[in-house]
């Protein structure tokens, strides 16, 4: 019996150093995991002010080439009104020219043997003398505008030319910020090791939804779940009969956790703003362009884009995240094409429809201002996105939500 006890206690202790290697490797591998998740989230930080100084960037670029664009449009019109006029007063010019010239040429006894009375003749020739120094000033204004064509011309030649270096530094911005998404991509990738498994359930959440309020509700149901589900605590392994007594063998650790679910990366929450509960202009547009078409206003039989703004914008404009939050939805809905679905706090969301490329994923944090997305391409006079603010899954008014100057915001203060 001694002899068995003693093997019994070396098996035990044998154990006991074994689990406890085992407890000081997973120690080691937690603390690396963590060193890496921090250095990820670092980079990652970093990298979203990158991509939102470079979306600015952009977005300032394509309101410029607007700005030029626009410029030479009024330019142009200018100068053929200019040429037009220029040529009928050189016409109505010529003939008076001409006229007095025929009579220059006349010797004064010619213009006494004229048909007519005296009178008719003494007044032809005050008309004349009235009518020179009439027709020097038009001279002086033809030449003015002979002047100011010329400058016109030297404008539009100067527009041009700002036109095209202007389309080289966007496609240079647009590359470096492709760049940029690629990069945040590869992290978003090597993080998030169940943005499969999430995609795929807010799909399926997709196709159930009969409508836009339908998915919305859908959508909040979900992620209620989900924050329920992470709040439970893990139910504790049951003791089976051949279990080791805890004062003889140290409890076995947990099983070691996958590396790419431990370097999930979450935003600071002290970077993701909280959504006034009160009105306030906090929303930045989600594109450079003209509003078109306002909250409640219909749009032939389109009656779906009637609850927010539809804003024309240039082929390729860049579009951004208007407020903070999370990418709830990313993909086609019916009857709005592909669209983007942000939530925010206090059960808001915003809807951005009429996209072409989706640059984010769901359940992927952005900050205001950061890229989201991009307007076709298409040689079209202009592409159109939609935008809707939503609050308990109603569509509500955005423009009193939204800064009056979106060129000139307070992003950095907010994201500084």
């Amino acid at each position: 019996m001694p002899i068995i006890d003693i093997a019994s206690a070396q098996d035990a202790t044998q154990q006991l150093l074994t689990i406890e290697e085992k407890t000081a490797q997973s120690k080691k591998e937690a603390q690396k995991l963590s060193q890496e998740a921090k250095k990820l989230n670092a980079e990652v930080n970093n990298l979203r002010q990158q991509l939102i100084a470079s979306a600015k960037k952009v977005q300032n670029y394509e309101s410029n080439l607007t700005n030029i664009e626009e410029t030479l449009i009024s330019l142009k019109e200018d100068a053929e009104h200019k040429t037009i006029r220029l040529t009928e007063n050189r016409e109505k010019l010529g003939h008076t020219l001409s006229a007095l010239q025929r009579i220059a040429l006349l010797p004064p006894e010619a213009l006494v043997a004229a048909p007519g009375s005296p009178i008719d003749t003494v007044r032809s020739a005050m008309l004349l003398k009235v009518a020179v120094p009439e027709i020097e000033t038009r001279v002086e204004d033809l030449r003015s505008d002979l002047d100011e064509l010329a400058e016109l011309k030297s404008r539009i030649e100067d527009e041009r030319a700002a036109l095209i270096a202007s389309q080289k530094y966007i496609k240079r911005e647009r590359n470096d910020l492709n760049a940029l998404l690629d990069k945040k991509q590869a992290l978003q990738s090597k993080a998030q090791a169940s943005q499969k498994s999430v995609s795929a359930k807010v799909k399926k959440l997709a196709q159930q939804a009969r409508s836009m309020k339908d998915l919305v509700k859908k959508l909040e149901a979900e992620r209620k779940r989900l924050a329920l589900v992470a709040q439970k605590p893990k139910p504790k392994p049951k003791k089976t009969p051949n279990q080791v007594p805890k004062d003889t063998v140290a409890e076995s650790p947990p099983a070691p956790v996958q590396q790419t679910a431990k370097l999930t990366v979450v935003p600071d929450p002290s970077q993701i703003r909280e959504f006034p509960s009160r009105q306030k202009r906090v929303l930045l547009y989600p594109a450079r362009g003209r509003v078109i078409s306002k909250y409640g206003q219909k749009r032939g039989t389109n009656e779906s884009y009637d609850k927010g703004l539809v804003i024309a914008t240039r082929p390729s404009a860049q579009v951004i995240a208007p407020f903070d939050g999370r990418i709830a939805y990313a993909g086609e809905f019916r009857g709005y094409g592909r669209i983007l679905i942000i939530e925010h706090s206090g059960r808001y969301h915003t809807l951005l429809a009429g996209v072409e490329r989706i640059d984010v994923t769901e359940g992927q944090w952005v900050l205001a201002g950061e890229p989201v997305a991009r307007m076709s391409d298409k040689k079209l006079e202009y592409a159109e996105i939609y935008f809707e603010l939503r609050q308990g899954g109603q569509p509500i008014n955005p423009s009193p939500w939204i800064l009056t100057n979106n060129t000139n915001s307070n992003l950095d203060k907010v994201n500084g």
